[in-house]
């Protein structure tokens, strides 16, 4: 089915150049030819404005048990690619202060064995945390507060999250897995998935060392993404053309 989806397509839309050219190598080895398409952005959550003092103050509430301290941010559907226990163990090795751990992301598939050493970990529910059910404005909130934003995927054909954390100035670690290089470009850290100590390490700086966190923050607000509309009209220009 996804052979004859290429091999009918008038033009394709690749939301990176990591997916385009995989596309292009597939079109190649199976139908011999590439096939016309580019390259478009994704944009960030649809409210990076200011919320509101009202909406603010029932937030600080509901999760006052995570804000007491700072805390690391990671967001996606529990399943393998997320690689999730890279993150969960490397925390887990270092010295995190005061500092907690935040997962945010619905239960996914074959993730069982992960969800049980989370959830049995003597320190979940502590300063180890899994909410499973977050609002867009919930979501955004946590962006604003979290400490830094961290992705230890294995694969990512974008990376939205990582995006969405950058455009609300968080301080961003991602891996080398998949397009997440390219989306974040010069405005995070990004490790090696081969090198474990790389990310203990990145970890361990970004909660103790002021002068590497004030450095990704400021990466991080010079990061621009392209606006949802702006997006639109570029596809609708693209079909137009067609």
């Amino acid at each position: 089915a996804f052979y004859a989806k290429i091999a009918y397509s008038d033009y394709i839309f690749s939301i990176s150049n990591f997916v385009k050219n995989e596309i292009d190598n597939f079109s190649q080895e199976f139908i011999g030819v590439s096939k016309n398409g580019s390259v478009i952005d994704l944009g960030p959550l649809p409210i990076n404005e200011a919320v509101d003092l009202k909406e603010t103050s029932n937030l600080d509430k509901k999760f006052s048990h995570i804000l007491k301290n700072e805390f690391l941010l990671a967001v996606g559907t529990l399943e393998p690619r997320k690689n999730y226990d890279l993150l969960l163990s490397s925390f887990l090795k270092i010295d995190n202060g005061n500092a907690s751990l935040v997962i945010v992301g619905r239960k996914g598939w074959n993730i069982d064995s992960f969800i049980e050493k989370l959830t049995s970990s003597p320190r979940y529910n502590k300063d180890i945390f899994w909410l499973d059910d977050v609002s867009d404005e919930e979501l955004a909130f946590l962006y604003k507060k979290c400490r830094a934003y961290i992705t230890t995927s294995l694969y990512e054909g974008y990376g939205l999250p990582a995006m969405e954390s950058l455009s609300f100035g968080a301080a961003t670690i991602v891996s080398n897995g998949g397009a997440l290089p390219e989306v974040v470009g010069s405005s995070a850290l990004v490790f090696d998935l081969n090198n474990t100590i790389e990310l203990e390490s990145a970890l361990d700086n970004v909660i103790h060392s002021n002068e590497f966190y004030s450095d990704l923050k400021s990466k991080a607000k010079n990061f621009k993404h392209t606006p949802w509309d702006k997006i639109a009209n570029y596809i609708v220009s693209k079909i137009s053309e067609i």
